[in-house]
């Protein structure tokens, strides 16, 4: 059986990457804001990356997920209308007066 994951690792972790995440983008608009987006740095690997490329990649990286939420929300309305539709077609076949029987 699977585990649970309580709300709080949930929150946990998601403050946990946004704080990570917060130093990079906001050296990297420093740098870009001042003209310095050419220069580079290094990450963990040794890699030399420029600053323009480091706040491309996170824009990037923004626009998906912005583009994930909006398809999920759609996913969902378009499920609960569906849903709507099956129930109103039940109650409509309950209120019919039912049919007499010929015999």
């Amino acid at each position: 059986m699977k585990r649970r994951v309580s709300v709080f690792t949930t929150v946990a972790i998601a403050v946990a990457g946004a704080l990570a995440m917060t130093g990079l983008i906001l050296r990297a608009l420093y740098e870009v804001l001042h003209n310095r987006g050419s220069e580079t740095y290094r990450n963990v690997y040794g890699l030399q990356i420029h600053w323009i490329t480091a706040l491309t990649s996170i824009g990037a990286v923004a626009a998906a997920l912005l583009v994930a939420v909006v398809a999920r929300m759609l996913v969902i309305w378009r499920d609960t209308r569906d849903t709507n539709a099956v129930i109103r077609q039940v109650d409509a076949r309950q209120r019919e007066t039912p049919r007499k029987r010929i015999q």
